[in-house]
């Protein structure tokens, strides 16, 4: 096999559980962050929101997240769990809002991550 293949292959592994990788967020966080109030954001396409989605869950979808903070009016320093299928889209949407001022952002990675952190 070319060995360039082999490099692109493993690349494009890393990168995958780079953004894909574990959550910092622990259950008790989780729970209390909820418990106080922090919002739920689902950052799949609507269609996936509609298709089934967390309790109590907002859908913004991830290339909106800053208009759809907005919209929703989320505080730069209120807490938000975001969640998507892979963690990939929600990895994004945590360093786009962290670029625009958001504090207190958390990724659960994916709906049954954040099921289990809050069960």
């Amino acid at each position: 096999m070319d060995p360039i293949i082999i490099v692109v292959i493993v690349g494009t592994f890393f990168i995958f559980k780079l953004l894909t990788g574990r959550t910092s967020l622990k259950s008790a966080d989780a729970k209390k962050i909820v418990s106080e109030g922090g919002k739920i954001v689902d950052v799949r396409s609507p269609g996936e929101y509609k298709s089934g989605h967390f309790k109590g869950a907002i859908n913004i979808q991830h290339d909106k997240i800053i208009n759809g903070a907005k919209k929703a009016k989320l505080s730069k320093d209120s807490p938000i769990i975001l969640y998507c299928a892979s963690g990939a889209r929600s990895s994004v949407a945590k360093r786009v809002l962290k670029s625009e001022g958001y504090t207190n952002i958390h990724n659960a990675g994916t709906q049954g991550k954040l099921k289990n952190l809050l069960s």
